[in-house]
Protein backbone atom coordinates (compact mmCIF):
# COMPACT_ATOMS: atom_id res chain seq x y z
CA UNK A 1 0.00 0.00 0.00
CA UNK A 2 1.45 3.82 -1.23
CA UNK A 3 1.15 6.25 1.35
CA UNK A 4 1.99 10.03 0.59
CA UNK A 5 1.64 12.23 3.57
CA UNK A 6 2.10 15.92 3.03
CA UNK A 7 2.94 19.02 5.61
CA UNK A 8 2.69 22.60 5.59
CA UNK A 9 6.05 24.36 6.91
CA UNK A 10 5.01 27.71 8.44
CA UNK A 11 3.06 26.88 11.43
CA UNK A 12 2.75 23.61 11.07
CA UNK A 13 6.31 22.18 11.20
CA UNK A 14 8.00 25.15 12.34
CA UNK A 15 6.18 27.51 15.52
CA UNK A 16 7.25 30.90 13.39
CA UNK A 17 7.77 32.15 10.35
CA UNK A 18 10.64 30.72 8.36
CA UNK A 19 11.27 33.28 6.39
CA UNK A 20 11.45 36.14 9.14
CA UNK A 21 13.56 33.85 10.84
CA UNK A 22 16.00 33.11 7.90
CA UNK A 23 16.46 36.97 6.86
CA UNK A 24 17.35 37.89 11.11
CA UNK A 25 19.92 34.75 10.66
CA UNK A 26 20.94 36.09 7.22
CA UNK A 27 21.78 39.90 7.97
CA UNK A 28 21.63 40.25 11.97
CA UNK A 29 19.24 41.68 13.98
CA UNK A 30 20.28 45.47 13.38
CA UNK A 31 19.81 45.23 9.65
CA UNK A 32 16.35 42.96 10.32
CA UNK A 33 15.01 46.01 12.12
CA UNK A 34 16.35 48.63 9.92
CA UNK A 35 14.28 47.12 7.17
CA UNK A 36 11.48 46.51 9.18
CA UNK A 37 11.18 50.12 9.97
CA UNK A 38 11.98 51.09 6.27
CA UNK A 39 9.11 48.46 5.38
CA UNK A 40 6.67 49.72 7.67
CA UNK A 41 4.21 50.95 5.29
CA UNK A 42 4.25 47.26 2.93
CA UNK A 43 4.04 45.82 6.40
CA UNK A 44 1.50 48.12 8.01
CA UNK A 45 -0.42 47.98 4.28
CA UNK A 46 -0.21 43.73 4.27
CA UNK A 47 -1.66 43.71 7.55
CA UNK A 48 -4.60 45.91 6.72
CA UNK A 49 -5.48 43.73 3.90
CA UNK A 50 -4.73 46.68 1.14
CA UNK A 51 -1.25 44.74 0.42
CA UNK A 52 -1.41 41.28 -1.00
CA UNK A 53 0.99 38.92 0.42
CA UNK A 54 2.80 37.81 -2.69
CA UNK A 55 3.78 41.61 -3.07
CA UNK A 56 4.49 41.68 0.45
CA UNK A 57 7.29 38.66 0.74
CA UNK A 58 8.34 40.27 -3.00
CA UNK A 59 9.32 43.34 -1.59
CA UNK A 60 10.66 42.38 1.52
CA UNK A 61 12.84 39.48 -0.21
CA UNK A 62 14.21 42.20 -2.55
CA UNK A 63 14.88 44.71 0.24
CA UNK A 64 17.06 42.22 1.80
CA UNK A 65 18.38 39.97 -1.06
CA UNK A 66 17.93 41.90 -4.44
CA UNK A 67 21.09 41.26 -6.34
CA UNK A 68 22.75 38.91 -4.16
CA UNK A 69 25.04 36.04 -5.65
CA UNK A 70 22.52 33.07 -5.57
CA UNK A 71 25.75 30.77 -4.57
CA UNK A 72 26.11 33.51 -1.63
CA UNK A 73 22.16 32.57 -0.24
CA UNK A 74 22.75 28.82 -0.75
CA UNK A 75 26.27 28.94 1.71
CA UNK A 76 23.81 31.31 3.74
CA UNK A 77 20.94 28.97 3.50
CA UNK A 78 22.89 25.91 4.00
CA UNK A 79 24.40 27.36 7.57
CA UNK A 80 20.95 28.09 8.22
CA UNK A 81 20.08 24.27 8.38
CA UNK A 82 23.07 23.59 10.49
CA UNK A 83 22.62 26.00 12.82
CA UNK A 84 19.09 27.67 12.75
CA UNK A 85 16.33 25.70 11.99
CA UNK A 86 16.08 22.77 14.37
CA UNK A 87 15.39 25.95 16.76
CA UNK A 88 12.04 26.46 15.19
CA UNK A 89 11.08 23.05 14.38
CA UNK A 90 8.02 21.50 16.59
CA UNK A 91 9.20 18.34 18.11
CA UNK A 92 6.11 16.33 18.15
CA UNK A 93 5.78 17.65 14.24
CA UNK A 94 9.76 16.32 13.37
CA UNK A 95 8.43 12.84 15.59
CA UNK A 96 5.85 12.45 13.23
CA UNK A 97 7.91 13.09 9.98
CA UNK A 98 10.15 10.30 11.11
CA UNK A 99 7.46 8.27 11.72
CA UNK A 100 5.79 8.31 8.23
CA UNK A 101 9.49 7.57 6.59
CA UNK A 102 10.11 4.77 9.04
CA UNK A 103 6.91 3.50 7.74
CA UNK A 104 8.60 3.52 4.58
CA UNK A 105 5.62 6.66 3.24
CA UNK A 106 6.57 9.18 0.53
CA UNK A 107 6.95 12.60 2.42
CA UNK A 108 7.00 16.25 1.18
CA UNK A 109 6.74 19.37 2.84
CA UNK A 110 4.14 21.95 0.96
CA UNK A 111 5.29 25.66 1.34
CA UNK A 112 4.62 29.23 0.49
CA UNK A 113 8.06 29.86 1.41
CA UNK A 114 10.44 30.33 -0.75
CA UNK A 115 12.45 26.78 -1.52
CA UNK A 116 16.44 28.40 -0.39
CA UNK A 117 16.07 28.37 3.08
CA UNK A 118 14.00 25.02 3.43
CA UNK A 119 15.90 23.28 0.64
CA UNK A 120 19.03 21.96 2.56
CA UNK A 121 16.79 20.96 5.42
CA UNK A 122 14.35 18.90 3.60
CA UNK A 123 17.47 17.20 1.91
CA UNK A 124 18.97 16.14 5.13
CA UNK A 125 15.70 14.54 5.79
CA UNK A 126 15.09 12.52 2.51
CA UNK A 127 12.09 14.87 2.06
CA UNK A 128 10.28 16.32 -1.15
CA UNK A 129 9.96 19.88 -0.96
CA UNK A 130 7.41 21.73 -2.81
CA UNK A 131 7.91 25.15 -2.34
CA UNK A 132 7.64 28.73 -3.89
CA UNK A 133 10.48 28.91 -6.38
CA UNK A 134 13.24 32.51 -6.68
CA UNK A 135 14.04 33.93 -9.31
CA UNK A 136 17.89 33.58 -10.69
CA UNK A 137 18.71 35.76 -13.44
CA UNK A 138 22.54 36.39 -14.34
CA UNK A 139 22.96 34.22 -11.10
CA UNK A 140 21.90 36.69 -8.89
CA UNK A 141 18.51 36.65 -6.92
CA UNK A 142 16.07 39.40 -8.23
CA UNK A 143 13.92 39.36 -5.14
CA UNK A 144 10.99 38.51 -7.55
CA UNK A 145 9.11 35.07 -7.63
CA UNK A 146 9.80 32.25 -10.34
CA UNK A 147 6.75 30.47 -9.87
CA UNK A 148 3.46 31.52 -7.99
CA UNK A 149 3.32 31.68 -4.09
CA UNK A 150 2.40 27.59 -3.52
CA UNK A 151 -0.34 28.65 -1.20
CA UNK A 152 -3.67 27.53 -1.20
CA UNK A 153 -5.42 25.82 -4.48
CA UNK A 154 -1.52 26.71 -5.66
CA UNK A 155 -0.72 23.77 -3.45
CA UNK A 156 -2.69 21.16 -5.49
CA UNK A 157 -1.31 22.36 -8.29
CA UNK A 158 1.98 21.32 -7.63
CA UNK A 159 1.28 18.31 -5.57
CA UNK A 160 -0.63 16.65 -8.66
CA UNK A 161 2.99 17.88 -11.13
CA UNK A 162 4.95 15.74 -8.84
CA UNK A 163 2.57 13.16 -7.82
CA UNK A 164 0.06 10.83 -9.36
CA UNK A 165 -2.30 10.16 -6.31
CA UNK A 166 -4.43 7.95 -7.67
CA UNK A 167 -1.26 5.66 -7.01
CA UNK A 168 -1.71 5.83 -3.35
CA UNK A 169 -4.07 4.11 -1.25
CA UNK A 170 -3.53 6.59 1.71
CA UNK A 171 -3.17 10.47 1.97
CA UNK A 172 -1.75 12.20 5.22
CA UNK A 173 -1.85 16.24 5.32
CA UNK A 174 -0.40 18.51 8.30
CA UNK A 175 -1.23 21.84 8.29
CA UNK A 176 -2.36 25.03 10.35
CA UNK A 177 -4.21 27.82 8.64
CA UNK A 178 -7.16 28.57 5.89
CA UNK A 179 -4.52 28.44 2.68
CA UNK A 180 -3.94 25.16 3.79
CA UNK A 181 -7.58 24.01 3.73
CA UNK A 182 -7.44 22.56 0.11
CA UNK A 183 -4.77 20.70 0.73
CA UNK A 184 -6.14 18.77 3.30
CA UNK A 185 -9.49 18.47 1.40
CA UNK A 186 -8.16 15.94 -1.27
CA UNK A 187 -6.08 14.01 1.81
CA UNK A 188 -7.69 11.06 3.61
CA UNK A 189 -6.24 11.91 7.15
CA UNK A 190 -6.05 15.33 7.44
CA UNK A 191 -4.80 17.14 10.66
CA UNK A 192 -5.46 21.01 11.38
CA UNK A 193 -3.13 22.12 14.03
CA UNK A 194 -2.06 18.88 14.79
CA UNK A 195 1.45 19.64 16.90
CA UNK A 196 0.29 22.70 19.06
Amino acid sequence: MKTLALFDFDGTISDRDSMIDFIRFSVGARRFLIGVFRLSFVIVGYALGLISDVKTKRKVLAYFFGGVEYTRLLEIADRYAAQRIDRIIRPKALEKIKWHLSEGHSVAIVSASVELWLKKWSENLGLTLIATKPEIIGGRFTGNLASPNCKGAEKITRIKEIYDLSQYQEIYAYGDSKADRPMLSLSSRSFYKPFR
